[in-house]
């Protein structure tokens, strides 16, 4: 497939389905807040007038969520119907968050700009991920951070999920796995901090309670006790399902 093609096809999936902002608090689930805890543990909760620039921002949750704490957020996307929920809402809350039209391996910014990239579910997408790569560290600050979120290799995960998650990855537009090692000589930079999550028992959570396979209504209450559960986890990554890194860009 070209990178064309890949492109056009990741545009139309991401599109379909734009009613995040339909019901926004609601929306935003257990799984998105322990990322925000995570972001913010990474700015040793120092975040006020931090500039953090989301890459591939998608919902936009990251973005949204971090400009309440008084950051200053540039969302970038190549779905620009995304971006344009993300003002609007950000309008109706009269938060201020800036976005930019771009692919994540091209962003139009100066160097040296981002005191925290964030990169949740998008390395895997991009067929060119050294350019990606090269890009983020380029507008990460000295000392800045990037936050990369993606999918775990499959020798860590369950065979008896091998099958689910290839047909994921594949739905998805997935092209590739991680595990720490190979991400860290991608990468070259010193890690801080690693998460490991969606764990057996999540996982299962997330599978029957999907309403696209005739899964059982969810509710905040089991959610949160699952996403609990599954943080007691995070230091292993057997079992695991995606890889948290957090690289520091020295001087």
């Amino acid at each position: 497939m070209s990178k064309k093609t890949h492109f056009k096809k990741q545009k139309e999936y991401f599109e379909k389905d734009l009613s995040f902002y339909e019901n926004y608090d609601k929306s935003l689930n257990a799984w998105r807040l322990s990322y925000i805890k995570r972001i913010k543990k990474a700015l040793h909760y120092k975040y006020k007038k931090k500039t953090i620039v989301d890459v591939g921002t998608g919902s936009g949750y990251v973005a949204i969520e971090m400009a309440k704490l008084d950051s200053s957020v540039l969302a970038t996307d190549i779905v620009e119907s995304t971006l344009k929920n993300i003002i609007f809402y950000a309008k109706k809350k009269k938060l201020k968050v800036k976005t930019l039209i771009c692919p994540a391996e091209k962003i139009p910014i100066k160097a040296k700009t981002a005191d925290l990239v964030v990169a949740n579910s998008v390395l895997e997408h991009i067929p060119n991920e050294s350019a990606a790569i090269i890009e983020w560290k380029r507008i990460t600050k000295n000392n800045g951070k990037i936050f990369v979120t993606i999918p775990l290799s499959f020798k860590y995960i369950w065979p008896f999920f091998w099958l689910v998650n290839y047909l994921y990855d594949r739905m998805l537009g997935h092209l590739r796995r991680y595990d720490l090692n190979s991400l860290q000589k991608k990468f070259g930079l010193e890690i801080e901090q690693v998460y490991y999550t969606g764990h057996l028992i999540k996982f299962l959570w997330f599978l029957i309670s999907r309403p696209f396979l005739g899964g059982i209504r969810s509710s905040s209450k089991i959610d949160y006790f699952f996403e609990d559960l599954d943080q007691k986890f995070e230091n292993i990554p057997f079992g695991a399902s995606n890889l948290v890194v957090i690289f520091k860009k020295e001087k």
